[in-house]
């Protein structure tokens, strides 16, 4: 299922080590599907997608990139296309998976040009993203060189679509818990943005 691996190989050994053993139960409750009817249909459609890999992707561009139309055949590329309709609507965006493009509801791309001149520089940094919906920040943000970016974001169907975009990257240095920023256990502040 959803592989949050990467998130406590991150935290391991750091000031946020002690967030683990909380963070998986967490994980657990959040996505159990007797609390969230919706669940379910969204778990199978994750489920179903390809398993893909590419050494293509691009986080540093208005449109978000994972892969190519010709890392895979056709009947990936279907099966892809399916799991993504069924992880809709995707709000924040836009991105492009294996030649797939996700026109989304909100087109953040426009925000962060605007933003992006006034945010401290990222690179090296450890950043936390609040609200961060399908996770599009969080990609810009690695893009412009921070070291590891969390996003939080109550939105089960947003962590799907972030993690559907993380499976084809496992390597990226991002994560996403679905919780708010109050539910967040307590530690020593460690982002620097």
């Amino acid at each position: 299922m959803i592989n949050h691996q990467s998130l406590f190989d991150a935290l391991a050994g750091g000031p946020l080590a002690s967030w683990i053993e909380p963070l998986r139960r967490t994980l657990v409750d959040a996505f159990d599907p007797l609390r969230n009817r919706n669940l379910s249909p969204w778990l199978a459609a994750f489920a179903a997608a390809p398993s893909l890999t590419t050494q293509t992707w691009r986080f540093d561009t208005n449109v978000v990139t994972i892969g190519r139309a010709n890392d895979c055949n056709a009947a990936d590329i279907d099966r892809l296309t399916l799991t993504l309709r069924e992880l809709c609507p995707w709000r924040k965006g836009p991105f492009e998976v294996f030649g797939t493009y996700i026109d989304t509801e909100w087109r953040s791309d426009l925000k962060w040009s605007r933003l992006a001149p006034h945010i401290s520089p990222l690179l090296g940094r450890q950043v936390l993203d609040v609200g961060c919906g399908s996770g599009y920040h969080c990609w810009r943000m690695l893009g412009e060189g921070a070291r590891w970016v969390l996003g939080v974001e109550p939105s089960l169907l947003f962590n799907l679509q972030f993690h559907i975009i993380k499976r084809f990257v496992p390597h990226a240095a991002a994560d996403m818990l679905p919780i708010t920023l109050e539910a967040l256990p307590k530690a020593q502040p460690c982002f620097d943005t």
